[in-house]
């Protein structure tokens, strides 16, 4: 089952679906875009309100807004889209993750390293909505986008690279489970001591009688690290890395962990997060570059790469966690417990939606 949320940009309002599919195989992007077609407004130049239902329901969503109780209208312009990486590629027809050319954000080639595609290059020149529209990179690219078909679409701004997905489940989740905690360590030169891997392991369940009540989930241990939701890697990035690590991880990875860690708190701190965002940038793109000394040249897959371009969310003048996926994940996960039968699925979220 697909299922595709929005948000209303201000605290009092949740995540709300907006589109259920409950078909076997993912449906054509085309078929997506036709999940707006309960919205009101006015039609876009060029956009046929019969054929292009979806994509006309979106513009008219921009310049007029959506419909409320009374005749009211509540103007509510489409301020990005956030998606994973699969979700991203979908639905701008671009090149997936695994591609030669799958950067959203800069034109790097990627190098094929031990069965891996790895983005090594951290100064190649930028990818612009113009760019983008033209398609000056023809192997970025594996068709048309319906959404470029929208006025004044920017495909580039638009898009947010989600820290929840990159940073949380992707570097975080690897670095833990695969150069850390969860393999073998001597091929990149890593060495934690199973005794050291214990201690880890008791640490973080030693901090839950320390925990206020803000924080929705409590520690476990590294047992069930395979397990881990997003929160608890984030907890782990943003609150109690420095804590736990410190002695355990070798005094150079320490240090370059705290990198990471560093520009995070900056990106997700609403009083920091633009003065001091290019300072955030430099801090991601050190750790980037020291990714081949510590951990090999087959480290800088993707979502590594990704690290130098996550802080455009700066953009938008807010932080990491204004522009998530994490409100979207919860309502998510609210939609699976309402609905039992795969058949009635659909129907079932809908009614209890409203």
């Amino acid at each position: 089952m697909l299922r595709r949320l929005c948000k209303i940009s201000a605290s009092k309002f949740t995540a709300r679906a907006i589109g259920v599919c409950d078909a076997t195989s993912r449906p054509a992007i085309q078929e997506c875009a036709e999940d707006f077609s309960s919205l009101q407004g006015v039609c876009a130049p060029g956009v046929d309100a019969g054929a292009d239902a979806g994509l006309y329901t979106l513009h008219r969503a921009r310049r007029v807004g959506f419909a409320r109780a009374g005749n009211a209208r509540v103007r509510r312009p489409i301020k990005c889209f956030i998606c994973d990486t699969p979700a991203r590629a979908f639905v701008k027809c671009t090149a997936g993750h695994g591609g030669f050319y799958c950067c959203e954000r800069c034109t790097v080639k990627g190098e094929t390293v031990n069965r891996k595609r790895v983005y090594v290059n951290s100064d190649c020149p930028l990818r612009s909505d113009q760019s983008f529209l033209d398609q000056t990179q023809r192997e970025h690219h594996t068709g048309i986008s319906p959404l470029t078909r929208i006025l004044n679409f920017l495909p580039v701004k638009f898009f947010i690279l989600d820290y929840m997905h990159i940073l949380c489940l992707g570097v975080i989740k690897k670095l833990l489970l695969f150069y850390w905690v969860g393999r073998p360590k001597k091929k990149v030169g890593i060495s934690i001591s199973s005794n050291a891997v214990q201690t880890l392991s008791e640490r973080l369940p030693s901090l839950k009688r320390f925990l206020p009540v803000e924080f929705p989930r409590k520690t476990r241990g590294f047992l069930e690290l395979a397990k881990f939701k997003a929160t608890e890697f984030r907890f782990i990035l943003l609150y109690c890395g420095p804590i736990i690590l410190d002695g355990i991880l070798p005094k150079q990875l320490f240090k370059h962990f705290l990198l990471l860690h560093c520009a995070s708190r900056i990106l997700c701190s609403p009083s920091l997060c633009v003065p001091y965002a290019e300072y955030a940038k430099k801090l991601y793109r050190h750790f980037f570059d020291l990714l081949p000394k510590y951990y090999g040249t087959d480290s800088a897959e993707i979502n590594m790469h990704n690290l130098i371009h996550i802080s455009d969310v700066i953009n938008f003048k807010c932080t990491l966690d204004n522009l998530s996926g994490f409100p979207y994940e919860n309502q998510l996960g609210q939609m699976k417990k309402k609905t039992s039968l795969s058949c009635q699925a659909s129907g079932t979220i809908l009614q209890k939606n409203e």
